[in-house]
């Protein structure tokens, strides 16, 4: 980063929305460094060794909402309380399934409307 300058630096004690483990496990305590830059990264760090942990940059935010936040449920007001995710991951599980029977019903019976009647020429 040698045109950015260090913008601020954060010690997380506790998981937030852009630094959690829900579906693996993430370290604490880790420093947040933020820089000027124009891709405005963020470095965390473990605050016991100093090893770099991951570099997030604002794409990599925007991602974190639309594939973990949309595609895995990881809003921070479900991780908080797993049976709740557990709950909305079911219903949202069962509701596809119930979308794609329908899909394979409504598939059949076209195809057996179009299908020509035994004994005729088609």
């Amino acid at each position: 980063m040698p045109d950015a300058h260090l913008a601020r630096a954060e010690r997380l004690a506790a998981y937030d929305a852009y630094w959690y483990a829900h579906h693996d496990t993430k370290p604490l305590p880790v420093l947040r460094l933020v820089f000027d830059d124009p891709a405005a990264t963020w470095f965390h760090v473990d605050a016991a060794t100093g090893e770099l942990l991951d570099r997030l940059d604002r794409s990599g935010r925007i991602h974190r909402w639309l594939f973990a936040g949309l595609h895995r449920l990881d809003f921070p007001v479900l991780i908080g309380h797993r049976p709740t995710w557990d709950l909305a991951q079911w219903l949202l599980d069962g509701l596809g399934l119930v979308v794609a029977l329908t899909g394979v019903v409504m598939g059949w019976r076209r195809l057996r409307r179009l299908r020509p009647a035994a004994g005729t020429r088609g």
